[in-house]
């Protein structure tokens, strides 16, 4: 129905799921890069730093892509719940908008 009556959040939504599955792409990027990092690493793997490094960009990464996702679920979540409020309110108060109106025409 939202696809239909308002199409700014259909669009929205789809800009969402594209950027949810870029991002997991990333995360899914990092993820093997530790992994081979892991996998190739020779000796004590607290001395390899450009793995460190991976680790640490992986784990602030996955923290970014979480809450940006959840933000932006949330901010879609209620832009429906506010249309919809608006959409049911505006059908109530219709009628007396019109009585007030056809009062306000006949004075």
């Amino acid at each position: 129905m939202v696809k239909y009556e308002r199409f700014d959040l259909e669009e929205q939504r789809v800009k969402l799921i594209a950027e949810k599955f870029e991002n997991k792409n990333l995360l899914k990027n990092l993820e093997d890069a530790v992994l081979r990092g892991l996998s190739t690493s020779t000796g004590n793997i607290l001395d390899n730093t450009e793995l460190l490094e991976t680790l640490e960009e992986t784990k602030r990464k996955a923290a970014e892509v979480n809450t940006l996702i959840f933000f932006l679920i949330c901010t879609f979540e209620l832009n429906i719940v506010f249309e919809n409020t608006i959409h049911k309110y505006s059908l109530l108060l219709l009628p007396q908008l019109f009585v007030i109106l056809m009062k306000w025409t006949q004075s």
